[in-house]
């Protein structure tokens, strides 16, 4: 780990999230040991089991170093056939994609034997990681007047069943990070890569749930407007995004950014849309398995539909897992332009451990630019928990 990412780890370390611990055995968070370059957790109850934590991510870029990155700025303007004549609708998304490195098994094997208590070589697995945190700082540089880091809210990781696995047999590989920009900001950043002058960094944090037994470890210090920026994610004020058990951040860094838009212009682009085609994204979140909404689930299938320009059906799928809890939401990017004039349709599917399922009635989506939420109702009996401070 960096010197820098050390210091944010450290910095957010503190923050823990109170509530209602659970019976069975869990990883023992307060017992944390460094063995080699891997994190571990003992069992609160086994002593022949270890969890280990995930290593750090980094952003996924080409041979030549072209960096998965893609900031799209999309406007569109009202007409007369519409009757929305000098309306006008930015919309930005600014999107990276990220990996996590999987541990090589001569690693965890060497790992386990220095676990080896009384001559028996512990089990090792992966840490169960609740939740995924991120936040995107930016800093003007060179000759600009404003250097002050500001953080853009909103941003999320996403995952894809191609790139996730069992969930006892490792981490997943990858994951794209996305983020709406406001009209203010995308100009400004705009202005700031053309120019080269503008720094980026993805802060993130790990969240596992387990036991703790002793006050948090390491010192409160880093950067602050990182710090701040996480701690903002951590602590959401919107109940419906509060988590319920105890969990603490495990595994915490930083990713700096770098953009040539002079070797790599096609990373930025500009599209203007008309009447008849709009903002091929739809937001969807979920919050049922990351707060254990539905412990009745085994996974939650989304199918979105919409009329692409040329008059036929687009349809699009996506799925919330109990299997990764972490993934709570999805941006579903249209591969053609679609009617932005007339909603879209979307219908879910409930999938039970036992094989049954349940397959929704098609409802129409209330607004193209507005979230779909589809987390179920918070069940009567669901303990609160207090705010990180």
């Amino acid at each position: 780990m960096s010197r820098a990412a050390r210091r944010i780890a450290f910095a957010i370390a503190w923050a823990l999230a109170l509530g209602a611990l659970r019976a069975e055995a869990a990883p023992d968070l307060a017992g944390r040991r460094v063995v080699g370059s891997t994190i571990v957790f003992p069992d609160d109850r086994r002593s022949d089991l270890w969890y280990y934590a995930p290593l750090e991510m980094r952003l996924v870029s080409g041979a030549d170093g072209r960096p998965e990155f893609s900031f799209v700025e999309m406007r569109y303007t009202g007409s007369g056939r519409s009757k929305d004549r000098g309306l006008i609708l930015h919309r930005s998304l600014l999107t990276l994609r990220v990996e996590l490195p999987a541990y090589g098994a001569n690693a965890l094997a060497d790992c386990a034997r220095s676990l080896a208590a009384g001559g028996r070589t512990p089990e090792l697995r992966p840490l169960p990681i609740r939740r995924i945190e991120a936040a995107l700082v930016y800093a003007a540089i060179g000759a600009s007047a404003d250097t002050a880091a500001h953080e853009i809210p909103g941003g999320r990781f996403q995952g894809s069943r191609d790139a996730e696995g069992p969930p006892d047999a490792g981490y997943w590989n990858e994951r794209v990070f996305t983020v709406g920009v406001d009209s203010l900001t995308a100009q400004v950043l705009h202005s700031t890569l053309e120019a080269g002058q503008l720094s980026l960094s993805l802060g993130y944090a790990f969240l596992a749930d387990g036991h703790l037994a002793a006050a948090p470890w390491g010192a409160v210090d880093g950067p602050p407007e990182m710090a701040d920026a996480l701690g903002r994610e951590l602590s959401a004020s919107n109940p419906a995004t509060r988590d319920s058990a105890l969990r603490r951040v495990v595994v915490a860094g930083a990713i700096p950014l770098t953009v040539d838009l002079r070797r790599w212009p096609d990373l930025v682009k500009r599209v203007d849309v008309d009447d008849a085609s709009g903002f091929p994204v739809v937001d969807v979140y979920c919050y049922d398995f990351r707060d254990n909404r539905r412990p009745d689930l085994y996974e939650k299938q989304l199918e979105v539909e919409a009329e692409s320009v040329g008059g036929g059906p687009i349809r699009l799928q996506a799925a919330f897992a109990r299997a990764h809890p972490d993934v709570y939401s999805v941006s579903l990017r249209f591969p053609v332009a679609v009617r932005v004039d007339r909603p879209y349709r979307y219908r879910v599917t409930d999938l039970r451990p036992d094989g049954s399922s349940t397959q929704g009635n098609w409802s129409a989506g209330h607004d193209w630019l507005g979230l779909l939420d589809l987390t179920s109702p918070a069940p009567p009996n669901t303990r609160g928990v207090r705010p990180i401070r």
